[in-house]
């Protein structure tokens, strides 16, 4: 489950939780009620009056979506995913969780690239 998330092997999450995306298991590391690598989408401070969610009678959800799903709506929007920079998240793994993913190895900033690691531009 690990290296999926790009946290090595033998590390312990705080807790896990389900996402709100695709129902699967989702592990914290860094903080509690958090996922992964992942997002937290609060609705209220996405709607307004006239939108798309215009909330009337109840408050708006807040969602926790896994590092997959993340991807998963990226890819669904590429004109939103290529607004956002590389490096969004640490990965430690010899391969790349997403491209997305950063790890500074002997002295340089790497970035994911379609499965690899390559060096930062300077």
């Amino acid at each position: 489950m690990n290296e999926q998330y790009g946290i090595v092997e033998d590390a312990k999450p705080f807790q896990v939780i389900k996402c709100d995306g695709c129902g699967n298991d989702v592990p914290c590391f860094s903080q509690v009620n958090l996922p992964e690598h992942g997002l937290y989408l609060k609705i209220a401070t996405m709607d307004y009056y006239g939108g798309f969610s215009d909330f009337i009678e109840e408050d708006p959800p807040e969602f926790l979506i896994c590092h997959d799903c993340s991807l998963t709506l990226l890819t669904s929007l590429p004109r939103i995913a290529s607004k956002l920079p590389k490096g969004l998240h640490p990965c430690e793994l010899d391969k790349p969780c997403c491209d997305y993913a950063w790890k500074w190895t002997d002295g340089n900033l790497h970035f994911g690239n379609n499965g690899e690691w390559e060096i930062a531009p300077q």
